[in-house]
């Protein structure tokens, strides 16, 4: 489940995408890959666009290069 609902009386989980995204990135980086693909970024899904967001920008900082989406 991506978000909290108010209204339901029920325990749910939560994902913080943009994070996942950057550990994801992160791990990669320091296993010394230097060029990454992003493939299956579903367009219109905000926890696919998020997961991307914080793929992207944590590769940029850490190798200097965009990765391909």
């Amino acid at each position: 489940m991506h978000e909290e609902l108010d209204d339901v009386a029920q325990v749910t989980v939560v994902s913080n995408n943009r994070v996942g995204g950057r550990l994801a990135a992160e791990h990669l980086a320091a296993l010394g890959h230097t060029r990454a693909l992003v493939a299956g970024a579903t367009p219109g899904l905000a926890s696919s666009r998020l997961r991307v967001e914080g793929f992207s920008d944590a590769w940029l900082e850490r190798t200097g290069r965009a990765p391909l989406v």
